[in-house]
């Protein structure tokens, strides 16, 4: 026969609960290494999901310059890469106009213009019909982020020439993936 003793109750005595100082110690250190992986489990809640996903349907009027048309933000619980897709349709009124997006990090934004060699840039430019075309523009980027960091990132689009251009149907979405 085999008996084998984990906690025990003296007879007698009052109160619920085991006495044995290291089954006490031990309960102390569960209880302390719970709290832990709740603090670690609602970080992952408060980044999850993992991937983040915002839309827009109506139309943006662009400007010479690049504007924010969409934002995504992403908290990392952990160091990783935020990779980040997008999409969006345009209009645009002027033969041989361009209209270029880019996606960028909080206060990124190149304060003059979008160029071809930015990061996850996509352009649409216009047929030489005298009232413009209509096309898709879409991008991927990829970003580090660090542990604990919140970032916004944004889906900035601008035109080229004088006529009206516009961004519809917008999409962008950030995919978090932690560092190994």
């Amino acid at each position: 026969m085999l008996i084998d003793l984990v906690g025990y109750m003296i007879a007698g005595a009052t109160g619920a609960g085991p006495t044995d100082p290291a089954v006490l110690v031990r309960l102390t250190a569960l209880e302390t290494d719970n709290a832990a992986l709740k603090t670690r489990v609602t970080a992952l809640e408060i980044s999850r999901p993992f991937v983040r996903t915002a839309t827009g349907l109506n139309a943006v009027p662009l400007g010479l310059g690049p504007m924010t048309v969409l934002s995504a933000f992403v908290i990392a619980p952990v160091a990783g890469n935020v990779t980040i897709n997008y999409s969006t349709y345009v209009n645009n009124l002027e033969p041989g106009g361009k209209v270029r997006c880019a996606p960028f990090q909080t206060g990124d934004i190149l304060p003059d213009n979008i160029i071809s060699t930015t990061r996850g840039v996509g352009w649409f430019e216009t047929a030489a019909t005298p009232n413009g075309d209509e096309g898709s523009v879409s991008g991927t980027a990829q970003f580090p982020i660090g542990a604990g960091q919140m970032i916004a990132y944004r889906l900035a689009c601008e035109k080229s020439g004088a006529a009206a251009a516009e961004v519809r149907g917008r999409a962008i979405t950030a995919i978090f993936t932690p560092t190994p």
